[in-house]
């Protein structure tokens, strides 16, 4: 039992070495599925002992999820797993549910002086922005000096003047200039070159948000050719997206708003096969851009124009946070409260949320519709078996504070036409 996640994970590669998605993307959310299903079945012996680092991240996520899902008795978990052996960042994520949940008051001594000494000797990116990110859960949980050893990081002056999306920000969310809306859209960078060329042939997708994420955003689309995607008539094709958190909480945080920045689009996951959650269609895998020295790589996805703005550091606070498994994907829940300002749409738990199902007459299948769309405009006939061929860059952007949900003449405002 002890070592049958870390079996798992090596027969896996091993198995899916050919296949579309590629086999880690497939990998990671079949072990969170995994741990969520016998965690709900209380199958709880031996569950959580003896695992990698790698699979210690699935199972926290797993019972964080379900948490916040409604089911709180799941922490018991937690009870069972002797967690001695893992790594600092989950054991601090163990402790910062708990005190989200109410269940202790303060973090326990031995983990505090284990963290003070490990950030004043060298701590990981992870544990710094896991700090900053809950540190008023930490303050509030007797853990203040893990917070100024944090704040004081010269290292984190960057870090900290990235949290635009918080209430305690150093650096309050401010309108992107028009200029910059423009170039996004009409200078993105030729991608040929970057991660092998990978991004090459892929179609390129702008998510235009309000800071507000109760209010839809909407896409517009270029193709590989870096067309600007339109109707027959001329008009620039739209399509109408959420990516809002059903628990109203920044993206730094976990299960948080989709994080304004740059994502890839890798393909779709093998099967439908959840579709009270996702949907009857396959979701899109969404990715971080990897890290890399003064995030050079991510910039090469953008314009010079973005290089110093701060709308696109969220995306980086998520990765650095340990935020994984965000997806594109269609609901079978339902919208039952008209009065929500993204009716018809249904938040969720970070992805980008298409609609789904009959509202007043009206049938919405708004994931089949961009698949379908995807694979027109990179040259593929839209079909099941070519969707696992879908590779892409999302650009998710927060416009400015207005209430109200994004409209093509928002676009049109900025020189977008």
């Amino acid at each position: 039992m002890k070592h049958w996640m870390s079996l798992a994970l090596s027969l896996t590669f091993a198995c899916l070495a050919w296949a579309q998605p590629r086999p880690v993307d497939v990998l990671k959310e079949e072990l969170y599925q995994g741990f969520k299903e016998k965690i709900v079945s209380k199958n709880w012996v031996g569950l959580g002992t003896g695992l990698t680092e790698f699979e210690q991240k699935y199972f926290v996520d797993a019972v964080w999820d379900l948490t916040d899902e409604g089911m709180v008795e799941v922490i018991g978990v937690f009870n069972e797993v002797n967690t001695f052996h893992y790594s600092i960042e989950e054991r601090l994520r163990i402790e910062i549910l708990k005190l989200k949940l109410k269940k202790i008051s303060k973090l326990p001594e031995p983990l505090v002086t284990e963290l003070t000494r490990t950030l004043n000797d060298d701590s990981s990116v992870r544990l710094n922005t896991l700090i900053l990110s809950y540190e008023e859960e930490l303050i509030e949980g007797g853990g203040r000096v893990l917070v100024e050893l944090s704040r004081s990081k010269p290292t984190n002056e960057e870090l900290l003047e990235s949290f635009t999306d918080s209430g305690f920000s150093t650096a309050p969310f401010t309108e992107v200039p028009y200029k910059v809306v423009q170039d996004l859209v009409y200078r993105t960078p030729d991608l040929s070159a970057l991660m092998e060329g990978e991004y090459a042939q892929s179609v390129k997708i702008f998510l235009f948000c309000r800071f507000n994420r109760k209010y839809p955003c909407l896409m517009i689309m270029k193709d590989i050719q870096g067309n600007i995607v339109r109707n027959a008539d001329g008009t620039i094709w739209i399509h109408r997206a959420l990516s809002s958190s059903t628990h109203d909480i920044p993206s730094y945080k976990y299960n948080g708003n989709t994080p304004a920045g740059v994502h890839t689009i890798d393909s779709v996951m093998p099967l439908a096969d959840l579709p009270l959650s996702f949907g009857k269609n396959r979701r899109m895998i969404l990715n971080f851009v990897p890290k890399s020295p003064s995030e050079d790589l991510l910039k090469s996805f953008l314009p010079p124009s973005s290089h110093k703005e701060s709308w696109w550091k969220n995306s980086v606070i998520a990765r650095n946070v340990g935020r994984d498994n965000l997806r594109i994907h269609g609901t079978g829940k339902r919208n039952t409260n008209p009065s929500t300002p993204y009716y018809p749409f249904m938040r969720t738990l970070g992805c980008v949320a298409q609609r789904e199902g009959t509202y007043n007459g009206v049938t919405y299948n708004d994931q089949r519709v961009l698949l379908n769309t995807i694979m027109f405009y990179m040259g593929l006939t839209p079909s099941f078996d070519n969707e696992t061929s879908i590779k892409g860059v999302l650009y998710v952007m927060e416009l400015d504070r207005k209430e109200a949900s994004v409209k093509l003449s928002d676009l049109q405002l900025r020189g977008i036409k």
